[in-house]
């Protein structure tokens, strides 16, 4: 028995992510989301690293400002795509999924079926078995020639029927303090544990975790007038005691918020070999990965 299975694709990325960062460049991504207004929005943010700091969650995090306009989206519409680009190795990572955030006064509800927990075996789907579960096509191509996001029609939709930030969100997430304690575990012929997701202290803990991690100049961001507010004397002369530290306030933590992003699809390309590789992996209801190899 396992408590979480680290996804196939996860090994890579990580791999790639801390050469990166071993070079001091920022780990920055391109983050989308859909609007009010439902136009799409995207920003450059800054990877910081994997939930709990532990790859097998496979959830990746940034932080924002509860002001920012993105959150008041994701409050409506909780579906994103992030797409990270390593150029040295020439690869590129797409993911997309939904997002839940720890602010100081929520943690995200996440819950599993216990019915549900993996062997720890992969799915593997070659495109002909995953066309059998697909729309049929009457275009006359035979099948193997139709992309494999044309067959599933709902390859990127599925498992994102999902309104908003605050809602349930059922994901194979454990409880980091009894992930760690089953890690020890090597018998489980007398009394399987029962697993559970990660309570509200350790929410809570993880986003201190993360605020600790920042520089002393980002923590100060979180001070500074609302962000996109018409900027007027006063409150330049505030961001600029703020980045002297000399403003004298505190190290508020009020509006760090940590976005979580739980993914369900990843489209890699990698185009440092031959002419190049493109891999599809997706999530699906009881958390196995699905695995494609598609046409670059």
């Amino acid at each position: 028995m396992v408590s979480q299975i680290m996804a196939p694709w996860t090994p890579s990325f990580a791999s790639l992510m801390s050469s990166q960062q071993a070079t001091g460049l920022p780990a920055t991504f391109s983050f989308s989301n859909v609007g009010a207004d439902n136009l799409p929005h995207v920003r450059t943010c800054v990877f910081r690293g994997f939930l709990f700091d532990d790859k097998k969650t496979n959830v990746l995090t940034f932080t924002t400002d509860r002001r920012m306009m993105k959150l008041k989206d994701l409050e409506k519409n909780s579906v994103f795509e992030a797409c990270f680009y390593f150029p040295s190795a020439r690869k590129q990572f797409r993911f997309s999924g939904v997002v839940r955030i720890i602010t100081c006064d929520h943690s995200p509800e996440v819950s599993f079926d216990s019915a549900s927990i993996s062997d720890g075996s992969i799915s593997s789907t070659s495109p002909s078995a995953a066309s059998s579960e697909s729309v049929s096509s009457s275009s006359g191509f035979a099948e193997a020639e139709i992309p494999i996001v044309e067959l599933d029609r709902d390859f990127y939709a599925d498992n994102l029927k999902d309104s908003g930030i605050y809602n349930e969100l059922t994901y194979h997430l454990v409880s980091p303090t009894q992930a760690k304690n089953i890690e020890s575990i090597s018998d489980f012929s007398q009394q399987p544990p029962t697993l559970a997701p990660p309570t509200k202290a350790e929410w809570q803990n993880e986003r201190l975790r993360i605020w600790k991690g920042l520089s002393r100049t980002m923590r100060g961001t979180f001070r500074q007038p609302t962000p996109g507010s018409r900027l007027t004397p006063e409150r330049q002369k505030l961001i600029d005691s703020i980045s002297r530290g000399v403003d004298g306030g505190s190290q508020e933590q009020d509006n760090f918020v940590v976005v979580c992003m739980f993914v369900n699809t990843v489209d890699t390309v990698d185009m440092g070999v031959g002419p190049g590789r493109r891999v599809l992996y997706k999530r699906d209801r009881v958390d196995h990965w699905k695995e494609f190899e598609v046409c670059p």
